[in-house]
């Protein structure tokens, strides 16, 4: 019985210590891209990639397959690892995109829009390969 008790109140530990761990935040640092073949449905013709500089600055690069050019839009972002949530902010300091993190590791991020589009709930980013 002692023993039951004891691999009870060892997991229950571990799952509480997993749900309250942060974020390592320098993880999120460099190229990511959208990867748009997890989305049934969605097709698409060019790419998206997130660039997450240390200083809090984001820039996110929309190639378009047809015109042969890239377009850069710059914000800043905040990374909160104890909410679990990541922010982009636009140059006036308004919320451009609100994210819940479902996942979070240094070769993938799982978010998902805390106000949902019409288009999708959740999005995952990879790792760009150095």
């Amino acid at each position: 019985m002692k023993k039951a008790l004891l691999l009870t109140l060892s997991l229950l530990s571990a799952l509480l210590f997993s749900a309250c761990t942060k974020i390592d935040t320098a993880q999120i640092y460099g190229e990511w891209y959208w990867a748009w073949n997890e989305i049934p449905n969605l097709s698409v013709d060019g790419s998206v990639t997130y660039i997450f500089n240390q200083d809090n600055t984001l820039k996110i690069v929309t190639y378009d397959v047809f015109s042969n050019k890239d377009y850069t839009d710059d914000y800043t972002y905040k990374l909160d690892s104890e909410q679990k949530t990541l922010t982009f902010f636009n140059s006036d300091g308004s919320t451009y995109n609100h994210f819940k993190i479902e996942s979070f590791n240094s070769s993938v991020i799982k978010l998902r829009y805390i106000v949902p589009t019409d288009m999708v709930e959740i999005i995952t980013l990879k790792k760009q390969a150095d």
